[in-house]
């Protein structure tokens, strides 16, 4: 590019990011999921159980699906992590590749009526722009991930 801009910055310093993997399904038991995947649910929830908030008090009604997420990037017990939005895009990168052994079982997932995405949420001051290459994307569409982008501009000061 010219000018010296570069695609993947975030001027007032670095962004914050959380990305998790969500998969929901209307039948599937989410630890059968979970071992599918070979990965370890940051929360889960099995169709029929009592819906409870994230603190677990219980509401009214009952899980209409099952559903597990992933964490993939954030901070271990949850929240955003500050990180350059090239780091985001690596670290994406090399959890679609460990991913990749599960194509099949994603795929089966998906015709069975189940759905997976890739969420991310970026969080930045005043400007940020996130370059998804080609290949992460061929990535994605080979595993029958959907791509959620929740983005957040903070004001200058709010973080």
């Amino acid at each position: 590019m010219s000018g010296g801009f570069q695609p993947a910055v975030s001027f007032g310093g670095p962004g914050r990011a959380d990305a998790t993997l969500r998969v929901s399904h209307p039948t599937l038991d989410p630890r059968l999921i979970a071992r599918s995947l070979a990965l370890r649910p940051k929360l889960s929830r099995r169709v029929g159980d009592r819906r409870r908030t994230p603190k677990g008090t219980l509401l009214p009604g009952f899980e209409p699906e099952s559903f597990c997420s992933f964490p993939i990037v954030g901070k271990p017990g949850g929240g955003t992590r500050p990180m350059a939005a090239d780091q985001l895009v690596a670290d994406l990168d090399r959890f679609l590749d460990r991913l990749q052994p599960a194509a099949r079982f994603l795929r089966e997932l998906r015709q069975g009526g189940g759905q997976a995405e890739l969420f991310v949420g970026w969080f930045f001051v005043i400007f940020s722009a996130l370059l998804f290459e080609h290949a992460l994307l061929a990535k994605l569409a080979d595993l029958e991930l959907g791509l959620r982008l929740d983005i957040y501009a903070d004001a200058p000061g709010e973080r």
